[in-house]
């Protein structure tokens, strides 16, 4: 457990409860993955926090959407094969009070602050969530529109 987020919030998915599909994962590396993911999320939520503040923002909360998928959750879902959700290294979220937009910049500044390698990071329309994925090697970037 990190300071802002639970491990359930990174395993919880409504899809899974709904079509009673077990997400809870068992492999011990999926798991680790879980826990630094949670540490990544724990700094990025502090340096939120003090940008909400520094702009008299409400909400400073950060939302997860989807972490951690299991091998049956992520087809029902039509997740991509190759998805680093599956090795709980990604995470889709949102700021609470909707402003992904300076929440983007917060988590870029965040990972160059803190040296954290990262593959993917991608905006998904700056009103739905923000993908981070903190698995494999390569680095990209995307806007979605």
């Amino acid at each position: 457990m990190g300071k802002y987020f639970k491990f359930e919030e990174f395993i919880k998915s409504d899809t899974a409860e709904r079509l009673g599909i077990d997400n809870e994962p068992t492999d011990e590396t999926v798991i680790d993955n879980i826990h630094i993911l949670i540490s990544v999320m724990d700094l990025i939520r502090e340096e939120w926090t003090v940008y909400c503040e520094k702009n008299g923002m409400q909400h400073p909360q950060i939302i997860v959407n989807s972490g951690y998928r299991s091998e049956p959750l992520n087809k029902a879902i039509k997740g991509s094969p190759t998805s680093n959700h599956k090795k709980g290294t990604a995470v889709d979220f949102r700021a609470k009070n909707w402003d992904n937009k300076a929440l983007w910049e917060v988590v870029l500044y965040t990972l160059k602050k803190y040296n954290i390698e990262w593959n993917q990071l991608i905006d998904e329309c700056r009103l739905t969530w923000i993908h981070l994925d903190i698995g494999g090697d390569k680095k990209e970037i995307k806007y979605m529109k």
